[in-house]
Parts: structure tokens; sequence; C-alpha cells
């Protein structure tokens, strides 16, 4: 091969993407000291302007530099807000919503602070979940303080207490005695009787017996009794079986009592329950309020 083919095959052999043998870097001096202006003091956030090198102003690949937005914590925020005014809603997650919703409120405030210097695109979700995180942690100290009433009320110590020698789970009352609290209320249960239920009537079934008394509330006290949460339970026979109250859209059995029987006031309510073949006696227990101790009766059934 001649000199003149090797030259010319080393030619065609060389890196096309190489530089010229024969090119000069260019200095930093050669770059226009204008095509990246340093930022106003108090200006927004430019990347382009932030990414320029120093004495490299102008080079094209500074938006290489330009940092990722910092989106973590704002998408926290609005992920532990939902989640935690979900779980604040219900009995067995209000334990959770009051924790995450503090964490959604801290996440979500610093996912605020970042998006306001520019570090962050998501500012929309951090407020969203600072604000969800807030209601989490609002419903859930709701939540919480109306368990704690209603456990109070359902398993505490009654405020009003049976001043009666008799009236409690072991010493239950008889037909027509009264159950007696230290203030003034007084409750009384008839006999009951035998009766036919009107057409219609609910909770009758055929071939039961039905039994119908009356339970009569005295206010002999100073103050209101609110009988408007009162409760009673009946059953039957020595297993307790649980009995269907017996009820009608008219009549003595739709009767109820008042919400506030006043100072001096009587009330009077016909209860009525279906009882199967063959369970004696009927066992009534009655609470004037959720502070009234539980009053009982046992009446024999004939």
């Amino acid at each position: 091969m001649s000199d003149e083919q090797h030259d010319r095959s080393r030619i065609e052999r060389r890196d096309p993407w190489a530089p010229p043998q024969d090119a000069v870097p260019p200095s930093p001096q050669d770059t226009p000291r204008d095509a990246c202006p340093p930022p106003p003091p108090n200006g927004p956030y430019d990347p382009y302007q932030a990414a320029c090198p120093p004495g490299y102003p102008g080079y094209p690949y500074a938006a290489w530099l330009h940092p990722a937005p910092r989106n973590a914590l704002g998408t926290a925020a609005l992920v532990l807000g939902i989640v935690g005014t979900v779980a604040a809603v219900t009995c067995f997650g209000v334990v959770l919503g009051l924790p995450l919703g503090v964490l959604a409120v801290v996440f979500g405030l610093i996912g605020r602070r970042r998006a306001r210097r520019g570090e962050a695109t998501n500012g929309g979700q951090a407020l969203s979940g600072t604000i969800l995180g807030a209601a989490a942690i609002a419903v859930s100290i709701a939540v919480i303080a109306l368990v704690a009433t209603s456990y109070n009320g359902l398993f505490g110590a009654a405020d009003v207490a049976l001043t009666s020698a008799r009236g409690t789970y072991d010493k239950p009352l008889g037909a027509d005695g009264t159950a007696r609290f230290d203030d003034g209320t007084q409750v009384t249960a008839t006999t009951p009787q035998r009766f036919t239920p009107p057409a219609g009537a609910d909770g009758y079934t055929a071939g039961d017996t039905a039994y119908r008394f009356t339970v009569t509330v005295r206010n002999t006290g100073d103050a209101d009794l609110r009988l408007g949460d009162y409760t009673y339970y009946g059953t039957a026979g020595g297993d307790q079986t649980d009995l269907q109250l017996i009820s009608t859209s008219t009549g003595e059995l739709a009767e109820d009592f008042p919400d506030v029987l006043r100072p001096g006031q009587v009330s009077k309510v016909v209860f009525a329950f279906d009882v199967p073949p063959g369970l004696t006696p009927l066992q009534f227990d009655f609470e004037p309020t959720t502070n009234h101790e539980d009053a009982y009766w046992e009446l024999r059934l004939r």
C-alpha cells in the first residue's frame, strides 16, 4: 500500500465525533458574561440561572443541573390526611386518626414552606394534607370524648342510687312493688295480665301468650326528671329468655313517657310482652335515666 493510500485509510477510520486536531477549547473569557446574568436579590427562583457554574455562565448543559422538586412531604401529607380523616370517624380506627392527623399537619406545613421557596411544585397537595390532618385531629378528639362519655354512662357508677330495700338484681321487687331513688324518683310495676293483642300488633307471635302491665313513674323530687333516655328489658324463665315488646301504632300500647317529668308529676305507660309457652316468671328491668341505677322486678305469670 502506498503512503497516500495509507494516510487516506487513517482519515476514513478516524472517529467522526472527535474534535478536530487543530481545535482550541474555549476559555471562560471567550464566553459572553451576559449569557447567564445573576439572579435578582429578591426575585423568583430561576433554575437555569442557579445552574450556571461560576466562570461558565453561558454553557447550555447547565440546565441539566436543575434539582428535582422535593414533593415527597407534600404528597405524604395528603395521603396521611385522607387516611387519618377516614380512620377518625370509626370507633376502631380513631386511635390512628389522631397520630396520622398530626403527621399530616407537620408534613403539610413543611411541604408548603418548600413550595414557597421554589423547592417543590405541589403546594396545593401540601395545603390539602394540612387541612385534612387538622380535620382528622378534631374528629378523633370528638369521637374519643364521645366514646369515653358513653363508656362512663354504660359501665360507670350510677349517680342516682336506689334507696328502697328491694329492687336490685339480687333482691328484685314483686308485683306492685315500688323502686325508690334518692332523687325522689319512684317507679312501680303492676301484676301482668293476659290479653289478646289487637290485629296488626307488632312483636306478637301466634301461639305465644301476651301479657301487659303498667309502669308508673312519679317525680317527688325538686328537679326535672328527663325520661327521654330511659331503658328497659323484658326476659322470662330460668334462662332469662329475651322477650319481644308488643306495640301498636295507636291505643295504649303506642303511648310513651314524656321527655321531661316535672316535680310532682306522674306518668303511666303500658308495657306488653310476647311470652313463649312454659316461661315464667317475667323479669323486668327499668332504668329511668342513664344516671339512675337499674331497678328489677320478678313478676309471676298466670
